[in-house]
């Protein structure tokens, strides 16, 4: 369907306003036959010859008379006989009007009768014919008929073209009022109304997505609200429990109330670990921290992480293996890279049992950088790969719950990675393990090795 702009309509239907009526006159009067010649108060000559050139004797024979009648009508003229040998006209319908001609007679012939013409109404000859025995008042009725009809077709156009979309327009409002989102607008070969009309069904979508959004966020929310919940409460539970033990004597031996102290001190450092998490996640979810980006090499980043987060494997007896060593030139901020990334491998490390081994590797091509981080655990239950990275998720196999985790580390990885324009997804190796593939975009003007 083609889209026209509305002064596109609006010339087309003036020109047919000013064409149609002006073709019908043309049309109507083509209809008309020719008048005689000779303007109106003159003597066609043509007409005068033939007359005088007309046996005298004919001019009593009323089927003459009756064919001149219907001649001379058509140029407006009215006619007298004129006998010399007789003192008035013949009294017939053609000299039933005795008025005297309003111009001289024609000379009369010796003996014989003249023909006399004027114009209609002012010499002899029979009365004007009524108005709707002639043709004169059909080219204003057509006019009137062809503009009729076109005024007809505006506004039908009109009401088609604009006025019903106007009205869907209104009915879509207060269905939108009404709660229903679900929207489509019909096109209009008016291109005013159809941008209107598609611009309204894009704002009725954009609004069903963002209240979609919100209900899912607010959802969200209600899961973080009780997760974090549940897990305050049990380190603290737990913190309360081994503290009245303290309180009450029920540690009575030295290496008893050691162990209670070490116990409460862990409890403690996991609360403050929960504590940090939320607040990243927090500043992280609303973007508090604006990015700085800036050009930096991600192998050289990934270095730096490996030497920061070795004592830690190193105690655990788990190898971290760093196998980024090309560059890799990115555009980032380098502190959230850094902590989103050390999430991810802090994450492998305490879900790596000892003697395991956690690789990194780092690889560029196409335009796009990609971080790979993968353990020799025992790798992501299937149905909990879709749920690694909502916060606060807890499956029935957690990789989080026996290990100190918070459930909120990789959903800040996520939402850190995306803001930079990547992403990062999860799965298991072939040979056992989680493998994390963290893609970035590459600084532009870089160069694949």
């Amino acid at each position: 369907m083609r889209i026209f702009p509305a002064r596109f309509w609006l010339a087309l239907l003036t020109c047919a306003v000013i064409i149609v009526p002006a073709l019908t006159t043309v049309a109507l009067a083509a209809r008309r036959p020719p008048p005689l010649p000779g303007a109106p108060g003159e003597h066609p000559p043509e007409l005068a010859a033939t007359a005088i050139m007309i046996d005298a004797a004919t001019w009593d024979d009323p089927g003459w008379q009756e064919h001149m009648r219907h001649l001379l009508a058509h140029d407006g003229a009215r006619y007298l006989l004129l006998d010399a040998q007789r003192p008035a006209p013949p009294n017939t319908p053609l000299t039933a009007d005795r008025q005297p001609p309003a111009i001289a007679p024609a000379r009369a012939m010796p003996g014989g009768p003249a023909l006399g013409m004027g114009p209609r109404g002012q010499g002899a000859g029979p009365p004007a014919p009524p108005w709707y025995a002639t043709d004169t008042w059909r080219i204003p009725l057509a006019q009137l008929a062809a503009l009729l009809s076109i005024v007809a077709a505006m506004f039908l156009f009109v009401s088609r073209a604009f006025l019903q979309p106007l009205a869907r327009l209104v009915t879509a409002m207060q269905q939108i009022g009404a709660g229903n989102l679900d929207l489509v607008l019909p096109r209009s070969r008016v291109r005013e109304v159809d941008q209107a009309a598609q611009a309204f069904s894009a704002m009725a979508a954009d609004l069903r997505q963002s209240l979609e959004r919100q209900e899912a966020l607010e959802q969200e929310r209600r899961m973080t609200i009780s997760a974090v919940a549940h897990d305050l409460r049990t380190p603290l539970f737990s913190l309360r429990g081994y503290l009245e033990g303290l309180a009450t004597g029920l540690a009575d031996t030295p290496d008893k109330a050691a162990r209670y102290v070490r116990i409460c001190r862990d409890k403690a450092d996991a609360l403050e670990h929960l504590v940090a998490d939320l607040f990243s996640y927090t500043r992280t979810e609303y973007l508090e921290e604006a990015p700085r980006y800036a050009p930096l090499d991600l192998a050289h980043l990934l270095r730096r992480l490996a030497e920061g987060l070795e004592p830690q494997a190193a105690a655990k007896g788990v190898h971290l293996r760093n196998a980024a060593g090309a560059p890799a030139p990115i555009v980032g901020d380098a502190a959230l890279l850094l902590r989103a990334l050390e999430n991810v491998l802090d994450n492998a490390i305490r879900h790596t049992p000892a003697n395991g081994e956690v690789i990194i590797a780092c690889t560029a091509g196409g335009g796009r950088v990609g971080v790979t981080i993968r353990d020799t655990g025992d790798g992501i239950a299937a149905h909990d790969l879709p749920h690694v990275f909502t916060p606060l998720y807890r499956g029935e196999s957690s990789r989080n719950r026996q290990r100190g985790g918070a459930g909120l580390g990789l959903a800040i990885a996520q939402r850190l990675v995306r803001a930079h324009g990547g992403d990062i997804t999860a799965s298991n190796a072939p040979g056992g393990g989680a493998l994390f593939l963290c893609t970035l975009p590459s600084a532009p003007g870089a160069t694949s090795p």
